[in-house]
């Protein structure tokens, strides 16, 4: 059975330029008196990428081609590195455990899924709070109650971002858990094809690569 996503990282050492859009799902209904009424049809955004590798040798354009004909195109997911948005914090900052509240400990369930904020408002309403799928294991630091553990106390699964803490963390009721982490974006081959230029001189191009996330 052939699987629907694997852990692997699209190529990083290649070279390459990239445009990224964040899709929204809102519906605006215009009124006669000049008002409107928006409403979002879907709660997450969606992040689309196009890339294009540009001047490369053959062996660098094989690597890509090679990359697409094992993920059958569309048809399997991996991971991407969006460099623009990679950690839990301002991308110039270093992670710390306090980074992100996900959670309170309620005295019975010890998993909590990995989020990251966007805004800055109290009410957390108003903010975006997006699902946290791929993170680097790595890269993981939890707190409890500003408090941080040791790596020994909690575990990660790379493919959720549920965070699981240990009996040995000794929580205890309304804990407030936060986390610090980077993380890569799942996605997928957008198009069923792949369009690859080159010329005799052993160079070429593939102008572009759409890439769009998978939302878990």
């Amino acid at each position: 059975m052939i699987e629907e996503f694997q852990d692997i990282l699209f190529p990083q050492n290649l070279g390459f330029s990239v445009s990224r859009i964040i899709e929204r799902f809102t519906k605006v209904q215009n009124f006669l008196s000049g008002h409107e009424q928006r409403n979002t049809a879907k709660y997450h955004s969606k992040r689309k990428y196009m890339l294009g590798v540009a001047a490369k040798s053959f062996a660098e354009l094989a690597k890509v081609t090679d990359f697409y004909e094992a993920r059958r195109g569309p048809l399997i997911g991996f991971k991407w590195h969006d460099i623009l948005d990679f950690k839990s914090c301002a991308i110039e900052d270093d992670i710390s455990a306090s980074d992100q509240k996900i959670g309170i400990y309620d005295g019975v369930v010890s998993e909590f899924q990995l989020t990251k904020t966007y805004g800055d408002a109290v009410d957390d309403e108003q903010n975006y709070i997006r699902k946290i799928t791929k993170p680097r294991a790595t890269s993981l630091r939890i707190a409890v109650d500003e408090v941080e553990l040791s790596a020994s106390h909690f575990w990660v699964d790379g493919l959720t971002g549920i965070v699981s803490i240990l009996p040995s963390a000794g929580l205890v009721v309304d804990a407030q858990i936060s986390a610090g982490y980077e993380f890569d974006v799942a996605v997928r081959f957008a198009g069923n094809e792949l369009q690859v230029d080159y010329s005799s001189f052993k160079a070429g191009e593939i102008a572009q690569i759409p890439l769009i996330e998978i939302l878990d």
